[in-house]
């Protein structure tokens, strides 16, 4: 019999029933860890890639861990995934009844997560380019993404993209499969089967010029297919402009505002210096402010 019930993502676990004289607690162990005193109505979140959590009770010798502890098929709660676990401390005759403490599990984390900031690569997908937007994501659901789990790019966050001069393509050219070995239902690409907490790279074709937002942009994305339908909203950094190279001859280009700067007094290499009229002191060093140069 089991003893412990193994969970992926984040779960809100509360105590509902306690039917024992002998105390009881929650603990959790793995990639979440943590305690819940078994008392009706106490309640703690616990995240992780992969936990268990078992049940113990306390009958004046310290605490020992439950014989029985099983948890019922997930279900759906007023739109929300749930399930009961209910554990057994100790089998009496006449008393079998897996009711010693019994909790409720409400899924209270996102189905799926970017791990990193979208990025546009070129054609084989590694080099700096603009023909593929990359998005990487991960299962971090409680159950495995089927063959149905497709991911697209909103409407709004396609023309957004759009006037800052990244296309999002409707369609999708036979060439572009095949360098991605993706599938598409529609305009949206077919996530590959996931377990909780796998991950992979999901690419959909743009057209992309000179004018990528320098500043950034968001990319609103959704996931269907799990039995729900999410929304994650992740940041593309922007290209940074580039800087034009020094001027031939030693001169160099200045962007920007330039202030507090003194005038050299020394002059330039391998010419003299102009004789100071006696008439007249020399001139305090000068504070240039105001724009110097053009912009960049």
């Amino acid at each position: 019999m089991s003893r412990s019930v193994v969970l992926q993502g984040s779960w809100r676990v509360t105590v509902i029933r306690k039917d024992s004289d002998w105390a009881q607690r929650v603990v959790v162990t793995g990639a979440a860890q943590g305690i819940v005193p078994g008392v009706v109505g106490a309640s703690e979140t616990m995240s992780g890639e992969r936990w268990s959590l078992g049940v113990e009770h306390d009958w004046g010798r310290g605490w020992q861990t439950s014989e029985y502890v099983h948890a019922d098929p997930v279900k759906d709660r007023d739109g929300r995934a749930s399930r009961i676990v209910a554990s057994k401390d100790h089998y009496w005759p006449g008393d079998s009844h897996p009711n010693d403490l019994v909790l409720l599990l409400d899924f209270v984390g996102a189905t799926f997560e970017v791990t990193a900031a979208p990025c546009l690569v070129g054609e084989n997908l590694r080099d700096d380019g603009a023909r593929y937007l990359a998005v990487p994501v991960r299962n971090s659901g409680y159950r495995a993404f089927g063959y149905e789990t497709v991911l697209d790019v909103t409407d709004a966050s396609r023309d957004a993209l759009a006037r800052g001069g990244v296309v999002v393509e409707e369609d999708w050219e036979p060439s572009a499969l095949r360098t991605t070995g993706q599938e598409t239902y529609g305009r949206a690409v077919v996530v590959p089967p996931l377990d909780p907490g796998g991950q992979s790279v999901v690419y959909f074709p743009v057209r992309a010029g000179s004018a990528v937002p320098g500043e950034g942009a968001d990319v609103e994305l959704v996931l269907t297919g799990t039995g729900a339908r999410e929304r994650q909203v992740a940041r593309m950094p922007g290209r940074p402009r580039v800087r034009p190279a020094p001027v031939a001859g030693g001169g160099s280009v200045v962007s920007g505002d330039v202030v507090g700067v003194r005038a050299s007094t020394r002059p330039p290499a391998g010419r003299p210096a102009p004789a100071t009229p006696r008439t007249a002191p020399s001139a305090p060093g000068a504070t240039v402010e105001g724009a110097a140069g053009a912009d960049g």
